[in-house]
């Protein structure tokens, strides 16, 4: 086989396009997930229409002795609902948009970004005014680049007056991009036609936690909104979730850097082999106070060369050891216990196989860009497979 003909089997286009595309999905996965913040949220589902006022009122009543409970370990705690699929109409234009309806503190736990008009006021909130807020774009699409100041908009059987307009992040993995908010309660009181429903269908109830900091956040705001707000909810930890869909990732990362660890390893006891006989055959010419000098330089190489190993062993270390950190569930009690071991093992089976789990937009984001992520890492390591198998 001919030089050419080699070079072209180990660098295939085929292989090097694998190669950059699975770089730019990581990246393109890796960087959101590494800016999520933590979030906690407990989402509750809302499945029957006709008591979902009832519920809805008698949880918005409960936030704030889950607020109580959690006290200064949360800088805000929340909740919201939200319907993934409504209908916004306005002076015969009609977009599909996710629906959130915020109760009192909810913008402290989620800012937005404020682009026109204003946000709600504590009143409209507590009260369940008839207003709303639209994403900047849904508000385009629905009046054009002037908002008339009387803006009204039509959800569900209730008219809202539109008091502002925000920038809503956009999220590729979401079917629903535009977004409007209105009051929790004003899903309580009586809409336009005199029912007490608001001719919509919230999906979730959620309440959410914005940690200030510390241990044990996660579990004591989890408990708590179990046993005073809502039994039978899923609880996600956004930052957990993040981490998890960068685990393969990180695998991947800790195989590479261990081999390249051990590589380096190999150069490094070679090279001072490679001195410690140049020194011995020193000696043989000169006397042993005049190779003081060189045996310092070699004890200095030395020390740095294996304090630089060291230290990258403990960055491999820590990145391997981190996640149990987060995830406490993957530690057994007793890891001399085989009943400890398979009891840990049987949990996570069980958590894997939960038939139904509530989830929530953001939670979506988080597994739209870890799904990226896992796809970049298969892209690139079936273009380095590729490259291997074409130098055999």
């Amino acid at each position: 086989m001919t030089g050419a003909a080699m070079n072209d089997t180990r660098w295939s286009p085929a292989a090097l396009l694998l190669i950059a595309l699975g770089l730019a999905l990581i990246v393109a996965g890796t960087v959101p997930l590494a800016t999520t913040g933590e979030r906690l949220q407990y989402a509750v589902a809302l499945t029957d229409q006709e008591t979902q006022a009832a519920k809805v009122m008698r949880l918005s009543d409960k936030v704030g002795d889950v607020r109580e409970q959690v006290g200064t370990a949360a800088a805000a705690v929340a909740a919201a609902g939200c319907a993934e699929s409504v209908s916004v109409n306005a002076g015969g234009d009609s977009c599909t948009a996710r629906l959130v309806c915020a109760d009192e503190g909810w913008f402290d736990v989620e800012p937005v970004q404020l682009v026109s008009g204003r946000g709600f006021m504590r009143t409209e909130l507590v009260t369940g005014a008839n207003c709303a807020l639209l994403d900047e774009r849904l508000a385009f699409s629905l009046f054009g680049a002037d908002i008339p100041e009387d803006a009204k908009v039509e959800i569900g059987t209730r008219t809202c007056s539109v008091i502002g307009t925000v920038r809503a992040k956009t999220c590729f993995g979401v079917k629903t991009q535009y977004c409007a908010w209105m009051p929790l309660r004003a899903l309580l009181g009586e809409d336009d036609s005199g029912s007490a429903a608001a001719g919509l269908a919230l999906d979730t109830l959620t309440i959410e936690a914005r940690p200030a900091g510390g241990a044990g956040t996660r579990e004591l705001f989890e408990n708590t909104a179990r046993s005073a707000w809502q039994a039978g909810g899923t609880s996600i930890s956004l930052a957990k979730e993040a981490m998890r869909g960068t685990v393969i990732l990180r695998i991947v990362a800790l195989a590479l850097g261990f081999a390249v660890w051990g590589r380096l390893l190999g150069r490094a006891n070679a090279f001072a082999a490679g001195q410690i006989d140049r020194y011995r055959r020193l000696l043989r010419e000169r006397y042993f106070p005049r190779t003081i000098p060189r045996l310092l330089a070699m004890g200095l190489t030395w020390a740095l060369a294996y304090g630089a190993l060291l230290a990258a062993a403990y960055g491999l270390l820590s990145l391997a050891f981190h996640p149990l950190l987060t995830f406490t569930e993957w530690v057994p009690d007793d890891f001399t216990s085989w009943s400890s071991l398979t009891k840990v093992f049987w949990n996570l089976i069980a958590e894997h196989a939960t038939l139904v789990r509530t989830g929530t937009w953001a939670l979506r984001e988080v597994q739209f860009y870890a799904g990226l992520a896992r796809w970049g890492v298969i892209s690139l390591l079936s273009g380095i497979a590729m490259t291997a198998i074409g130098r055999r």
